[in-house]
Order: structure tokens, then sequence, then C-alpha cells
């Protein structure tokens, strides 16, 4: 059995969904780390830096 990052990359895509619903980039209260700490923690139970990191994935197209 051969290991993939399937499930990486659909909760990668995931949180930059939900990031991209609700951050307005220029409004202080609509910031990023508010919309980690609304709906990104609770959901996922991940870290700041590791929301950021997973801002920061591309998504193969296979998985788009």
């Amino acid at each position: 059995m051969s290991y993939n990052k399937n499930g990486y990359y659909r909760r990668a895509k995931a949180i930059q969904e939900l990031t991209a619903t609700h951050y307005e980039p220029g409004r202080h209260d609509r910031c990023r780390k508010w919309v980690w700490k609304k709906y990104i923690e609770p959901l996922y139970n991940v870290t700041y830096k590791t929301f950021l990191s997973y801002l920061r994935v591309q998504i193969p197209e296979s998985m788009k």
C-alpha cells in the first residue's frame, strides 16, 4: 500500500476556500487571524502557523 497526500490536499483546499469566502483584504476586523479563530480553528483544530502553511499549498490539477 503506498502513501499519498490526498487528505492533505483536500484539507488545504477546504481551508483555502473557507478563507477566500470570509477574508476581506483591507478590513482589520476580517483579517486572516479572525478567519482562523472563527472558522478554521474550531473545525480543523490547527494552529495559526499551520493555517498559514495550508494557505501556501499548491493544489495539484488532479485534485481540482
